[in-house]
């Protein structure tokens, strides 16, 4: 009974999501460049009590980044992908890209502010990992 149940709920989480759960076409969320630069910008400037023009340039170098990601993710949908794939090295160039752009822009105690800030994100998530996968153990799949 518990497996039928919970077989049930996957099914309708599974179906709720693809009928448009991200708002765009065939349940696929229509991402905004500016729009998520903006965010990431916002939560930088709250945890690092940014100034203006610190402001208006790592929401400018994010909205790079986004515009970036989106080439290359409509290049792997047409080579047959859905998420665009980044070797290892590929994913620390970039890394040590932002790194280097962001301590350009951020005074020394803005970026240990702002490092800070990655951790704490890391952990939630390390943390939600280890709660979903904890419940879907409990259901004994």
């Amino acid at each position: 009974m518990k497996k039928i149940l919970a077989v049930m709920l996957c099914l309708l989480a599974t179906s709720a999501f693809a009928q448009g759960f991200g708002g765009g076409q065939g349940g696929q969320r229509q991402f905004n460049p500016d729009q998520m630069a903006t965010r990431q910008a916002d939560r930088i400037k709250e945890a690092c009590g940014l100034n203006d023009e610190q402001y208006g340039k790592i929401k400018e170098y994010y909205k790079k980044q986004q515009e970036e990601m989106m080439k290359q993710f409509q290049q792997n949908q047409g080579q047959g992908q859905e998420r665009p794939r980044m070797s290892r090295e590929d994913m620390e160039k970039r890394r040590e890209a932002q790194t280097a752009e962001l301590k350009k822009i951020l005074t020394e105690e803005q970026y240990a502010k702002y490092e800070e800030m990655q951790k704490q994100q890391l952990l939630q998530v390390s943390m939600l990992r280890k709660s979903y996968f904890s419940y879907m153990l409990q259901w004994d799949l």
